[in-house]
């Protein structure tokens, strides 16, 4: 397969992850963004998934690593603060 074509394909769980997820589809959503190269918006994506399927500690461990992200670029830029937010109201550190 030519690197044309591999590189729209990576995205495709992400897309139908992030498609099937502000419907309210979160078990699809889960099942593609894991699918998905992980950075700190996807993960806060899954985080949300899990917390609107009612599953508190898997949120909270997606949130940590979320706001552990480093980068320097879009997806840390909103993932990181919200991530930290979103522990901070919730009681919890980003450090386990």
């Amino acid at each position: 397969m030519t690197q044309s074509r591999q590189q729209p394909q990576a995205f495709l769980p992400y897309l139908t992850g992030y498609v099937a997820f502000y419907p309210g589809d979160y078990k699809t959503a889960l099942a593609d963004l894991q699918m998905a190269q992980q950075d700190p918006f996807i993960q806060c994506l899954i985080a949300q998934a899990y917390e609107k399927l009612g599953d508190k500690a898997k949120a909270i461990g997606y949130y940590r690593m979320a706001a552990a992200g480093t980068g320097h670029n879009p997806p840390a830029a909103y993932g990181v603060p919200f991530a930290k937010k979103k522990l901070q109201l919730s009681g919890f550190s980003a450090d386990k």
